[in-house]
């Protein structure tokens, strides 16, 4: 019906907005902030008015609301509580939206990250295997890095590294949306994920709240064994914390300027879980601990300078400090006091504004701005760590000896600013505008650490020395253009098509050298690369094509498909590692004096200033500048989608989807062997596409495929519970894990071990971690009426593929780098369940449906004390086991001088056998009150 007036309200809102049907009925209210307890009134003279309550509106979602005016009364007005929308019928896009009265009652370790596991094909089992992807998910069979992550319009992804960059806690969090794949050209520099964070806002009255959540690690079973290597054992760690603070929202003036501040400080402290020899019992002289302190703050004005234009202004950040034992966690407490006790400084300042704008009823510009920042500073805590370097034992786990004279000052800053504007044109919404990133870090690191590997090839023993400094700056530029077309047809039929363009100049404080056909071996081996400024990736185009229809003609049905190209945001770590320049020297010393664990190092020095002499058998001198190829090209994923989903009855949403993503091409260092005299040996790289162009072609095509079949039962909050569940069947074969290499723990993006030497990719084609026959997710709560919570998360998942490997021996690479067999050909860990528990207590102070409430909080993660294997050691032989020597000899080595797969040999007795397994029990209590 024409010619209706429309009105929307809500907490979120500023005022009022008000529209007007058109000629088909039709309304349309934009850029309204995501939140929950909208209103939507409808009024005409000589019909009842009409209003929907209770609705909730999602960020970055479209959701129809259906009116219904009869004839009557004006005096008379139909008001219902409305049925918010499950189902967005204009979107391709797969994931899912974790809105605040969703995560306030389900269990949570108040991390924004944490939550979003609940999402199909989304895990955070990274973090279990290398802690520094705690806070850093992986979507499909993409590493964490590939990810982007935006808090309030702002990219916050790690610069250098790819991964989770800034971190919040759930109090000041308003809505967290995951988008899986699918979605729209506005969107980019993600081949895995976009996890897009809202924080909270101020409203026209005066709300907040005062919590206080505590750990302490006589909650959590001493003893239980966590991680082996080799021979020893670690028990795993417990936690001490508190996280306190609160926060205060409002109104500066009613409908016309409102503020939200948070502050929580963290103070946390994690004690080591002992290490001993397998067999024996830890004993608490051997703990170790660390403490933690990060200071997280939120800020944020909402300006309406009037009823069409509205200035947001966003201020947080998480400074953060750790201080203590801080040993990689593959490591843990295999270590002396001095190369183990370290000092940390991390996290970050973020500010960001942004302008939303109804320039006329059929165009919109929205502009943001802002700056992410973060450090990266690590030394050595005690004067014993700075005065002796690193020594690492092989032969003994990896076990740490020595100090610790590593020196890192580390900077990053990316300036973002993004115009886009909306138009109405008839049948089409038109999308489209600019994305600009300009990303630098700045990087001071220098570190000399030593390896020993007890007998080597003729000689009673072997230590390799590594020498590394990294000094300088990196930049990239990063221009997006793109247009996007949400094109109904009909009113059940919509047509998506988006076209994005993606251009990157990579730079350094060293110009960049780059090298073709004409100049590749006067630029590998003599170093004569040609200079120039800066290199740009160019024709990237993006496209992305979709369609959606609603079958029955109700927004309650909808049947999709998606295609689309993601171009990958190349992380500063290739910037400033390879372009810039780092000096890398790798001597390899031998000796006839036969040295064991106990008298190999020197815990005041150099382990080379005892027990000499010592020959140098053959030294590996990196590229101080690694040059990139001329025709280098931007890295990319292809994806294919195809579902449908299914509102029925008023809160129950089913779907189910099939899932192609395809990486087709990648970004790596290619080694290059330019000596003579010895055309095994390591030289130096070159960065380029393996699998094609000149530097590349010679190299296999990379590989990862990864297809999925996710369904999804959900129940949206109504009768006091609500329900998401998911069942997911992926595989996932390549070559290629992404922008880390787990069997090498190398977080190295684009430049990972990969490709260095020819001998890493045989039999490296096969089964990757993400191919799992079956992974399932049950989250659920139900809200008593006189006051309590319960909730439960619960993860059921099949095992990870095992492969056969061993060491690369000819460059010094070491363990857990080549594979014997093709990769997971030896079967999969056991499967393994998990089951987390939330309770929330509302105490009977206040009203129980008054704004006041002061709640008891309980969290307990793993409430079964699940013990079961997540990786098992994959190492089918290891440099320094008995009997290594057999596999080193001329006749067992392959054409790379390494050693190949021989049934008849002795393995390792460790291979098989676990290496981690699930975190014990834990508990988290709190107490929360709001107003």
């Amino acid at each position: 019906m024409p010619g209706v007036a429309v009105t929307l309200t809500g907490p979120n809102l500023q005022g009022a907005r008000q529209v007007v049907t058109d000629d088909q009925g039709f309304y349309r209210f934009r850029n309204v902030p995501p939140g929950s307890d909208y209103t939507v009134a409808a009024k005409m003279n000589g019909f009842r008015d009409a209003t929907r309550e209770g609705i909730q509106i999602f960020l970055g979602q479209e959701g129809t609301i259906h009116m219904t005016m009869a004839p009557g009364s004006v005096a008379e007005v139909v008001s219902v509580t409305a049925e918010s929308p499950l189902i967005d019928i204009s979107q391709t896009t797969t994931g899912v939206n974790i809105t605040r009265d969703l995560f306030e009652t389900l269990p949570s370790a108040r991390g924004f990250q944490q939550l979003t596991t609940m999402v199909p094909s989304v895990t955070l089992e990274m973090g279990d295997h290398d802690r520094r992807f705690e806070q850093s998910p992986t979507v499909g069979a993409g590493s964490a890095p590939e990810n982007n992550y935006i808090i309030d319009g702002l990219s916050v992804t790690d610069p250098r590294y790819g991964t989770s960059g800034a971190n919040l806690t759930m109090n000041f969090v308003q809505e967290v949306q995951v988008l899986t794949g699918g979605f729209q050209a506005e969107y980019g520099r993600s081949t895995g994920g976009v996890f897009n964070v809202v924080t909270k806002s101020g409203g026209n009255a005066f709300h907040g709240d005062l919590f206080n959540y505590n750990q302490n690690k006589d909650w959590t079973p001493d003893n239980v064994e966590r991680r082996r290597n080799k021979e020893l054992v670690t028990f795993a760690n417990r936690t001490s914390s508190y996280d306190i603070g609160g926060s205060l929202g409002g109104p500066i003036a009613q409908d016309r300027l409102w503020f939200f501040g948070a502050y929580g400080p963290i103070r946390q402290t994690t004690y080591l879980g002992g290490t001993v020899e397998a067999g024996q019992v830890a004993s608490p002289a051997l703990q170790r601990e660390y403490d933690r302190n990060a200071d997280v703050y939120a800020l944020k004005l909402t300006l309406t300078m009037s009823s069409n234009h509205t200035l947001v202004g966003s201020l947080f950040g998480d400074p953060t400090e750790r201080n203590g034992w801080l040993t990689p966690a593959s490591v843990g407490v295999n270590a002396d006091p001095a190369a183990a006790l370290r000092l940390e400084r991390t996290g970050g300042h973020n500010v960001g504004v942004k302008y939303s704008g109804v320039l006329s009823s059929t165009w919109l510009l929205d502009i943001t701005a802002g700056r992410h920042s973060q450090r990266a500073d690590l030394e050595a805590a005690t004067d014993a760590g700075k005065n002796a370097p690193l020594q690492i034992d092989e032969t003994l786990g990896g076990y740490y000896r020595g100090g610790f004279q590593r020196v890192q000052d580390d900077a990053a800053t990316r300036d973002a600013f993004a115009a886009k504007f909306t138009n109405t044109i008839g049948g089409h919404d038109l999308r489209y505008g600019v994305d600009v990133e300009i990303n630098n870090y700045t990087a001071d690191l220098h570190e000399t650490w030593y390896r020993f590997f007890g007998p080597s090839a003729g000689f009673a023993s072997y230590i390799q020395e590594r020498n590394y400094f990294v000094q300088g700056e990196g930049t990239t530029n990063n221009v997006a253009w793109f247009v996007q077309d949400f094109w109904k047809i009909t009113p059940q039929v919509q047509l998506n098509l988006g076209l994005r363009y993606e251009d990157q100049s990579l730079g350094s404080a060293n110009n960049v050298a780059i090298a073709g056909r004409s100049d590749a071996e006067a630029c590998t081996a003599l170093g004569e690369c040609r200079i120039v400024d800066s290199l740009r990736l160019t024709n990237n185009w993006a496209p992305r094509i979709g369609a959606t229809w609603d079958p029955l003609g109700t927004g309650r049905t909808k049947i999709y498909g998606f295609w689309g190209r993601f171009y990958e945001a190349i992380p500063l770590n290739m910037n400033i590692r390879a372009i810039n320049g780092e000096r890398y020297i790798i001597p390899q010393f031998v000796s006839q004096v036969p040295l064991s664990s106990s008298n190999w190092y020197n815990a005041t020095g150099s382990p080379l200033a005892r027990n000499g002499p010592w020959t140098v058998r053959r030294t590996s001198t990196l590229t101080a500048i690694t040059p990139l190829d001329e025709d280098l090209k931007a890295q990319y994923e292809d994806q294919f989608i195809v579902g449908g989903e299914y509102q029925f009855r008023p809160t129950w949403n089913f779907g189910v989807r099939f899932i192609n993503r395809k990486l087709e091409r990648i970004i790596e260092d290619i080694g290059t062997f330019t000596d003579p005299a010895d055309p095994l040996a390591l030289t130096g790289y070159v960065i380029g596409n393996p699998g094609e162009g000149f530097f590349g072609g010679p190299f296999d095509k990379p590989k990862r495929t990864y297809n999925a079949v996710e369904v999804t039962l959900q129940k949206a909050l109504a009768n006091r519970w609500h329900l998401t569940s998911s069942f997911v069947f992926a595989r996932a074969t390549g070559n290629h894990e992404g922008l880390y290499m787990s069997g090498y723990d190398q977080l190295d993006p684009n430049i990972t071990a990969l490709y260095d030497i020819p001998s890493f990719l045989p039999n490296a084609d096969g089964k990757l971690r993400a191919d799992k026959p079956a992974q399932f997710k049950l989250y659920s709560a139900y809200l008593f009426d006189w006051g309590l919570t319960l909730s439960e998360g619960m993860l059921f998942s099949s095992g990870i593929p095992i492969s056969s490997q061993g060491p690369e021996i000819v460059n010094g690479y070491g363990d857990g780098t080549i594979f014997l067999r093709p990769r997971g050909a030896d079967g999969r860990t056991s499967k393994f369940w998990n089951f987390d528990f939330h309770a929330d207590y509302r105490l009977p102070v206040f009203p129980q449906r008054g704004e006041r409430g002061l709640s008891l909080v309980l969290d307990v993660f793993n409430l079964f004390n699940r013990h079961e294997v997540l990786e098992t050691d994959q190492d089918y032989i290891y440099e320094g086991m008995t009997g290594f020597g057999a596999w080193e000899t001329a006749s067992n080595l392959d054409a790379f001088g390494n050693p190949k797969f021989n049934s008849a040999l002795a393995k390792s007795s460790f291979y098989g056998t676990p290496i981690l397994f699930q975190a014990p029990r834990s508990v988290q209590f709190g107490v929360k009150f709001t107003f």
